[in-house]
């Protein structure tokens, strides 16, 4: 669990993830954390200082894999640490599962390649961009300055709303969004070549 982790352990990924708040580095962590009955904590658990083995930072440097509760980028992220420019663009790699809710805050853009089970993404700027299977069991809601790409996916995606964009991006095979209920004022775009609009990352 994330209050499992020293306080401090958040730092470890702020070069990495610049436009997280430390909730959201923590989280990161403590899902790719050793087992809780490894021998790094030294058998005592009630003191959060002595699980500092229990990190695994390689691991960690792909992206999270469990929300604890709502993962949020920070609006203003701290960009003179944002040696990579991962605040403009970043691949998540990993499924992620968990209760908690993606909440995209900042002006960039987060790509979602696993497949993944959470409750639901929040985008009140930015574009977040699904690519493979997704099933989010809660409330998703797009804000005007909001974008969601559907990117040779087939999300399911619960209940929907919001007034901004949803984009359809095909490219060689389909994209279907399924929900179990819309609401708001979205726009829905079918757009082919915004793949060549995105950055990447080798």
């Amino acid at each position: 669990m994330p209050e499992n982790l020293p306080d401090t352990a958040g730092a470890l990924l702020r070069l990495r993830f610049p436009y997280l708040n430390d909730n959201a580095r923590r989280q990161i962590l403590a899902a790719d954390a050793y087992p809780s009955h490894s021998l790094a904590s030294l058998g005592d658990f009630s003191n959060a200082g002595n699980n500092w083995g229990l990190i695994n930072l390689p691991a960690s440097y792909d992206g999270p894999s469990y929300f604890y509760e709502d993962f949020a980028t920070l609006a203003e992220p701290e960009y003179h640490l944002d040696l990579g420019d991962f605040s403009r663009y970043d691949r998540w790699t990993k499924t992620i599962q968990g209760e908690g809710r993606l909440i995209m805050n900042h002006m960039g853009t987060v790509d979602l390649m696993g497949h993944n089970r959470f409750a639901g993404i929040v985008i009140n700027q930015g574009i977040v961009r699904l690519a493979g299977e997704h099933r989010l069991s809660g409330e998703s809601r797009i804000s005007e300055n909001g974008r969601l790409v559907i990117a040779e996916a087939t999300p399911a995606l619960g209940q929907l709303s919001g007034n901004g964009t949803v984009i359809f991006e095909p490219r060689d095979a389909f994209s279907i969004l399924t929900l179990d209920n819309l609401s708001g004022q979205l726009s829905f775009v079918v757009n082919s070549d915004l793949a060549n609009q995105n950055p990447t990352r080798s």
